[in-house]
This record gives C-alpha cells, structure tokens and sequence, in this order.
C-alpha cells in the first residue's frame, strides 16, 4: 500500500485497471494500492478557464480575433464522479473551451462589425454565460458558470484605423456642440439685457408722456376757467348775430364759424336762445346748425353705443337728414372747410334736444375746385352712411358686386333706401340742398310728430 495526499479545495478520483472507482475520496491522507490503482485530483473550488486567440467571423465576412476569454466556473462536489465519468478528468476541455468557440463564432456569425465592436460589445460576455450555462445544466449538471469576461476583439488595421476617425469625428461634433450652446447662451445673455435696457427705456418714455398729459390737462382747465371767467365779456354784437342765426337758418354766415374759446364765451347765451325759440316756436320749429363741437352735447354714435343698435324712426332720420343736406348746401356753397359726416360729428342738443350737425375746429378759407369737388363728393357719400345706420341700427356690410346689403328684416321706407345706395355708391349728383326736397324727406316731415328726443 501506498500513501498519498489530496489538497483542500479537491478531490480524488481513483482508476483500477483503466477503470473509474466510484469512490470520491476527501483532502487528507488516503492509501492506494501502487501500480494498479492511479489517483486524480479534481479541483472543487472556483476556478478560471482561459480560450485564448478566438477567432470570430462576422455578418459581413470580416475575420476578427478575440485575443483572451475567461470562463469562471465552479463544479460541485458531488458531481465530480457523474461529471469525470462522462467527461474525464479534463473534462473543462469539452464543456468550457470548446463551447466557448462555437458560443462566440454562433455570437459573431448573426451580428454586424459594427455590433460586434461596438455597439453590442457590452452584451457578448452575458450572452455566452447564458449559452454555456444552459448547455451545462443539460450536458453536465453540478458545472456552473459565474462569469465571463471578454476583451476587445482584434480587427483590420484599416478598418480600426476608420473606428478611430470617426471616434475623432464624434468628438469633434461634441465639442462644436457643446460651443454652439455656450455661443446660444451668450446670445440669450445679450438678448435678455437688451430686453431690460429697452423696457427701461419704455418705462421712462411713458412717464414722460404721462407727464405731458398732465400738462396738458392742466392747461386746458386752466383756458376753460379762463374762458368762463370771460362770459361777461360778450359783445351785445354777438349775442344779435346769434339770435339772428338761430332764429332764422339762411342767415348762417362765416360769422358762425367759431373755434373751441368761442363757442365757450357764447354757450350760456345759445343755450338761453334755444330755449326762449322753444317757448315761442311749434314742434316743427327750424333746427340749428352750430359749426364747432361741444362735450355738453350727445352725438348720434354715443346715442347709438348708449341705447343700443336700433334702428331710428322715418320722420326722425328724415329730420337729421334735413338738418345735416341743409349745412351741408351752406358750407359747400361758401366753400368753408368742415369736419366729416360721420355720427360721432352730429349731435342731439340736450336743452332743446334738436338735431344738430357740428363740424370740426376749423378756420373758414377758400379751397380749390379739385378739393371742393372732392370734399362735397365725400360729404354725401358718408351722409348715404349716416342714413343707413339711422334706417338700419347698424354699419353696412357690401356684397361682391359692390353693392350694399340691406337687412331683410328692415322696415325703412324703400325711397329712403334707394337714396341710400345711391349717395353711398357716388352715383348723387345733385347738390346736397336737393335732399330736403327728397320725397323721403317731405312724406316723414308731414307726420305731426314732436321732433324731440328726451335723452338726458
């Protein structure tokens, strides 16, 4: 008998005669008997098979190399006499090494360079731990595998030559990107102190206008309280040529056209006569035309956006249509330069609450043919407008053809909308004293209906 050692970390396996003993000996001491019985350590602890130089090819036909691979494994105790029995001794020989190239090469062989190199690069040593070890849980149960370790495969020189540019290229790409957002923030830096600079900048500029509206504010109460303190400087020569025109329309002259300080010097005194021409006049007493504008009064667009988009009886449009043709003749006919025809520039006076027409603040002075023509062209043009609200309650709308539209619903007089077509089309060519006899006019002006409009 002879004596031998078995390690810590192995057993020992025992052939007679070439044949394998079932008996699995423990580390420690153990007697043998020499010449016919041959004894094997087995290694039970964990340890680390090496494939070195794997070739791999890929997809695409290109040979790569993967110069080391390590598989750790560890084989149970237990397993060693099935495992050496199948296997032999050496047994990592047919179950590690040689799996692992057909692992690789199966690896390789479905999947691109690309993937292979880089993109996948991560993911191979998982995936030849998992073929391995399903392959072992069959083949040799009580072989397992912990872990694999791969390194970078070998490749063409000319194609790792390609990897590394365009690795350069990446790099470079991140860099100018990387540029373009501090460049984009220096930008939006710049942006936002322009921002502040320019409300700045705003903030002051509206102070300063606020500034001159105070100004001017207070300038034009300091002129109203020295005009009303002015009242008593009215010439008995004005308050006749007043009288005159108030009671009587034709002998409207320049003398009426009066600016802004004017009509202030002389407002108590028109009031004072409208109301002594109410008291000693019928309902269908003359209306009056004053050529200058006053806050004291309602205009027909503040009328209108007051009591609500209606449209206006006949007899009562007749008379702003009278009112207005009748100026309208006497500031054509001395050529005098007048404010425009529009609803916020006629007027309902609240003392005697009669349509008046006002034009603008204007000096009187002779205009030219061209001009006149122009303006009396436009003046009737814009009164055909006025009408349509009164008529309608509403703006006009027109259709393709240029044509006005008129509301199915109204009930206006149709003579009353064919004036209007035509003053609003252009297409009147008579003078505007010729409205006051329009047979619109004349029907609705002998319908004994008080003129007044209680609105204040």
């Amino acid at each position: 008998m002879s004596l031998h050692k078995i390690e810590e970390g192995h057993v020992g396996v025992y052939y007679r005669g070439g044949a394998l003993l079932s008996e699995v000996s423990q580390p420690g001491y153990h007697m043998a008997i020499p010449y016919l019985t041959t004894v094997k350590s087995v290694q039970i602890t964990l340890q680390t098979d090496e494939a070195t130089n794997v070739p791999c090819g890929t997809s695409g036909g290109v040979m790569i190399h993967f110069d080391r691979i390590e598989v750790v494994n560890i084989l149970a105790a237990s397993s060693v006499y099935n495992i050496v029995k199948n296997y032999t001794v050496d047994y990592d020989r047919p179950l590690i090494f040689n799996k692992v190239h057909h692992e690789v090469n199966q690896f390789c062989s479905s999947h691109t360079l690309q993937e292979v190199y880089i993109d996948l690069f991560d993911k191979i040593d998982e995936e030849i731990k998992k073929a391995l070890q399903e392959d072992l849980t069959i083949m040799a149960p009580g072989l397992f595998v912990l872990a694999v370790r791969v390194t970078k495969p070998k490749i063409p020189e000319a194609i790792r030559q390609s990897y590394e540019n365009m690795e350069a290229e990446k790099t470079r790409l991140l860099v100018a990107i990387e540029h373009q957002k501090v460049v984009e923030k220096l930008a939006e830096t710049e942006r936002k102190k322009a921002v502040i600079e320019a409300e700045k900048i705003a903030e002051v500029a509206a102070i300063h206008q606020k500034q001159k509206i105070a100004e001017k504010e207070t300038e034009k109460l300091v002129n109203q309280m020295e005009a009303e303190s002015n009242l008593e400087l009215t010439t008995p020569g004005k308050q006749q040529i007043l009288t005159s025109s108030l009671c009587n329309r034709k002998s409207l002259n320049e003398t009426m056209i009066m600016d802004h300080n004017q009509l202030d010097e002389n407002l108590d005194f028109v009031r004072h006569a409208i109301k002594n021409e109410r008291r000693d006049s019928h309902a269908n007493a003359t209306s009056h035309v004053i050529v200058s504008t006053c806050d004291t009064w309602m205009s027909l667009d503040e009328y209108f956006r007051r009591y609500g988009p209606f449209a206006l009886p006949d007899w009562l449009t007749a008379l702003i249509l009278k009112d207005v043709s009748s100026a309208l003749s006497q500031l054509h006919r001395r050529q005098i330069f007048h404010g425009a025809v529009t609803p916020d520039n006629i007027y309902f006076m609240n003392n005697s609450h009669t349509v008046c027409l006002l034009t603008s603040k204007m000096q009187a002075r002779k205009m030219n043919a061209d001009n006149l023509l122009e303006n009396r062209s436009s003046d009737l043009s814009q009164l055909g407008f006025v009408l349509f609200r009164c008529l309608t309650g509403d703006s006009p709308a027109f259709l393709q053809s240029g044509d006005v539209s008129i509301p199915s619903n109204t009930t206006a007089d149709p003579s009353a909308i064919q004036l209007v077509r035509k003053l609003m089309a252009r297409k009147f060519s008579e003078s505007a004293n010729v409205l006051a006899a329009h047979p619109f006019v004349v029907a609705a002006s002998q319908q004994q209906l008080t003129r007044f409009l209680h609105l204040f």
